[in-house]
């Protein structure tokens, strides 16, 4: 997100990708959903209003003083967030925490491992298989969490129209 700058969408019938230029000047198509192309737009526009028109280059996003934004920025509110909600905050940088519970959504959802390791941009798919496992735990801690519950035998109701009379002895 630091090193993002003012993009120009590349857009055909299949959708918009972003071109990202990664670790080691790794360059990546990120598909990007309309909602996010739009919400994109809308944050450009207001941005236009409180601190003039953005130029092609321009880092995509700033501090209120007009300063691009920095990773420590970016640790420094997950963090705040974690804390306010008291969630336990996770071992590692914080700002890897969308792209660790991306990853694992997209799996668990039933992405593939070779869509998802373009999109992450790993050279090894052994890297991006990593997250089978994590998504995997995920899914038995959500199962242990929240077992079935046991199904009950539903009593047979007696309908007037269906049941027999049981017949008296005389």
């Amino acid at each position: 997100m630091c090193g993002l700058t003012s993009p120009t969408w590349s857009g055909n019938v299949n959708g918009c990708l972003l071109r990202l230029h990664g670790k080691e000047a790794a360059d990546r198509n990120v598909p990007i959903d309309d909602i996010a192309v739009n919400s994109d737009d809308d944050h450009l526009a207001d941005r236009g209003q409180r601190f003039g028109t953005t130029d092609l280059g321009d880092p995509l996003f700033i501090a209120l003083n007009g300063s691009p934004i920095t990773s420590g920025v970016i640790a420094y509110r997950v963090g705040l967030w974690f804390r306010r909600t008291g969630v336990p905050r996770l071992v590692g940088e914080l700002a890897y925490v969308f792209r660790h519970t991306f990853a694992v959504g997209v799996l668990r959802k039933g992405g593939g491992l070779n869509e998802l390791q373009a999109v992450l941009g790993h050279k090894n798919l052994a890297t991006t298989s990593l997250y089978t496992k994590v998504a995997a735990q995920a899914g038995e801690t959500s199962r242990s969490a929240h077992p079935p519950r046991p199904s009950r035998a539903r009593p047979r109701s007696r309908s007037s129209t269906n049941s027999a009379t049981p017949s008296s002895p005389i």
